[in-house]
C-alpha cells in the first residue's frame, strides 16, 4: 500500500525534502519514503510517496501513522524555521514607512522578544503550546486531505500563531521607536552639553534613597542646588526622577561626572541615561566605600 501527499509553498522546499526523508527513516523502518520535487511558475512542490508494504498495521492505521510523522515535522517547520520569514511577510504587509536597515533591526528585536518569552519561567509551556496547536491542526488537515499549501495553511489555519507574531511585532516596533526617540533626545542633549561652559571640574552623583540624590564636588562637598530631593507624599516616577536629575546636572555642566553605580541599583535606567548623555565625561564607580556598602545590602529595583 502506498500513500501520496503533495506539499506546496512559495519558497524552496529542498531543506524540507531532506528533513522529511531523514526523520521518517529515523522514526521507523516500516515506512519507506520517496520524495520528488516539482516547480511551477510561482510554487515549489514536494510529492511524498509513502510505502507501507512492510508494516503489519491495518491500512487506515498505516495511513494515519505516516501522515502523523509529516504533520509533526511540518509544525516544526512552520513554527520554528519559518518564524523569521513570517515576520518579514507580516512587516511588508503592514508597514511601508521604515527603511531596510530599520526593518532588519525591528525583526531582530522581535526575535529577541520571542526568545525572552521562550526563556521565561513558562517558556517550555509556551513553546509546547504553540507546537501542539499546530500539530493538531496539521494532523486534522492531513487526515482528510492529500495536498497542503504551507503558506495558505499558515495564514488561514494557523491564524492564532500569525496573530501572535503580529502582536509581538507591534511590541517590537513600539520599543524600537521609543529607543530611537531616546537616542535622538540623548544626541540633542549631548550637543547642548558641548556648548555649555563647565562650572565644575568633577561632580559626583550619589543616590541616597529612592527619592533623594546628592551631588558633590571634587572635595566631597554637597553642591547646593534646589530640587535635589522630593517629598515622599508626592513621589515622582522613575522617568520624571531621571529627567529632574538630568536637568540639574546639565545646569552644573561638569567636565567629569562620577556616577556611583553601587547606589543606583534601584534606578538602573537613570544610570544608563546619564552615562549615555555625558558619554566620555562619565566615570562609573563601583568600588568606593559608599558603593561597596550599598552593594552589600542591595535595594530592590523600582
Amino acid at each position: 500500500m502506498t500513500d501520496v501527499i503533495c506539499i506546496g509553498a512559495q519558497t524552496s522546499l529542498e531543506d524540507l525534502k531532506i528533513r522529511l526523508r531523514q526523520e521518517i527513516c529515523l522514526a521507523t523502518d516500516d515506512i519507506k519514503v520517496n520524495i520528488t520535487s516539482r516547480r511551477s511558475r510561482f510554487f515549489h512542490f514536494l510529492i511524498c510517496n509513502l510505502d507501507y508494504s512492510k508494516t503489519a498495521l491495518a491500512p487506515q492505521q498505516r495511513r494515519q501513522l505516516g501522515r502523523q510523522y509529516i504533520a509533526h515535522l511540518l509544525a516544526d517547520v512552520l513554527i520554528d524555521d519559518w518564524q523569521e520569514s513570517t515576520l518579514h511577510r507580516l512587516f511588508n504587509r503592514r508597514f511601508h514607512c521604515f527603511q531596510a536597515h530599520e526593518r532588519e533591526q525591528i525583526i531582530r528585536l522581535t526575535q529577541e522578544i520571542l526568545e525572552q518569552y521562550d526563556a521565561g519561567p513558562n517558556g517550555h509551556f509556551y513553546r509546547a503550546a504553540r507546537k501542539s496547536r499546530a500539530r493538531e491542526l496539521l494532523s486534522a488537515w492531513l487526515k482528510e486531505e492529500s495536498y497542503i499549501n504551507l503558506d495558505g495553511f499558515l495564514h488561514f489555519r494557523l491564524r492564532s500563531h500569525w496573530e501572535e507574531l503580529e502582536s509581538v511585532l507591534y511590541l517590537a516596533i513600539n520599543q524600537y521607536l521609543q529607543e530611537k526617540e531616546q537616542q535622538e533626545f540623548v544626541g540633542l542633549l549631548q550637543h547642548f552639553l558641548e556648548i555649555l561652559e563647565p562650572k565644575h571640574e568633577v561632580v559626583h552623583v550619589v543616590l541616597k534613597s529612592a527619592q533623594e540624590f546628592s551631588i558633590l564636588d571634587e572635595q566631597g562637598h554637597v553642591i547646593p542646588i534646589d530640587n535635589l530631593s522630593f517629598e515622599p507624599e508626592t513621589p515622582l516616577s522613575q522617568a520624571d526622577h531621571a529627567d529632574m536629575l538630568l536637568s540639574v546636572l546639565l545646569s552644573v555642566a561638569p567636565s567629569k561626572l562620577v556616577l556611583h553605580a553601587g547606589t543606583f541599583q534601584s534606578r538602573p535606567k537613570t544610570l544608563k541615561l546619564l552615562a549615555q548623555v555625558f558619554a566620555q565625561r562619565v566615570e562609573i564607580c563601583r568600588i568606593c566605600d559608599y558603593c561597596s556598602g550599598v552593594l552589600a545590602n542591595p535595594q530592590p529595583e523600582t
